[in-house]
């Protein structure tokens, strides 16, 4: 038992010492006018700053180094630099740094020429937990913006982390999603499968400590642990809390605070003038 145990710790210790480099992202968008849920009937034309659009979508993206080591811009492959990409369609509108780790990491954007629906990301480094938030505002539908790029020393790419967990709504604002506004829901069988698998595998305990709750023949029948509750209690519980660790926020709490800022900017550039 005890050498199983060293086992895993050896494995836990060692992976925890390797040095890792790993550019990840989160992020969340919704399409403000147009596209196929659009209200506005065909005879309205939408434009952005006088030029026509078939509709405007705002994507937020959050891009930091979740790795333990330093990643470095010079390690970026030039010829598939690290850049956001829309569908091959669209074409973006405008982008902006909202909010950068610190100044020191050199975040800059550009538009890349001869791509209209990719904007550029560089960088002079990010130590572990730096990042940035950026939002960009492009032509395309919702649903079809990713982060791109080839990295030395990161063979896996910038890894997508999913939405975050949060949820933009019309308007640019953002307010905390289903998951978050449902954590109840989860806490409850996390609660209900912890207390049965404690009382189920301390039963012996339980019961020395509180012979008044059971008769001779239950005193007797709870010197020996419940297996069958152990499972299920078990079973209850990890669901549940691997929904919780699956969905969890995992972008530095340091660009939190900016995820629940409206966008700013968005509605001043939109107009929506008839044909």
């Amino acid at each position: 038992m005890f050498g199983l145990v060293g086992i895993v710790l050896a494995i836990l210790f060692y992976l925890r010492s390797r040095r890792i480099s790993q550019l990840a992202y989160q992020y969340d968008e919704i399409s403000l006018v147009g596209g196929m849920a659009s209200a506005f009937p065909e005879e309205v034309e939408v434009r952005f700053i006088g030029t026509p659009v078939p509709r405007i979508t705002v994507t937020l993206v959050l891009l930091w180094n979740s790795g333990n080591s330093t990643v470095n811009g010079s390690d970026v492959v030039g010829s598939d630099p690290v850049r956001i990409v829309t569908s091959n369609d669209s074409r973006i509108l405008k982008h902006s740094i909202l909010k950068s780790t610190r100044p020191a990491n050199g975040l800059r954007l550009a538009a890349r020429v001869g791509y209209p629906n990719e904007v550029a990301i560089a960088f002079d480094f990010f130590e572990p937990q730096d990042g940035a938030v950026i939002e960009i505002l492009h032509s395309g539908p919702s649903g079809s913006s990713e982060v791109r790029g080839s990295v030395r020393g990161m063979p896996a790419g910038v890894r997508n982390h999913g939405r975050a967990g949060w949820s933009l709504q019309r308007g640019g604002k953002r307010r905390p999603s289903y998951y978050f506004r449902s954590l109840a829901i989860l806490l409850l069988p996390i609660l209900l499968g912890g207390g049965m698998l404690v009382a189920s595998l301390f039963r012996p305990q339980l019961a020395s400590l509180f012979p008044g709750l059971f008769g001779p023949g239950d005193l007797t029948r709870f010197q020996r642990i419940s297996w069958s509750g152990v499972i299920v209690g078990f079973l209850y519980l990890i669901f549940p809390a691997g929904i919780m660790w699956v969905k969890r926020r995992r972008y530095p709490s340091s660009l939190a605070s900016e995820c629940l800022q409206p966008s700013r900017g968005v509605e001043r550039t939109i107009t929506r003038e008839p044909e």
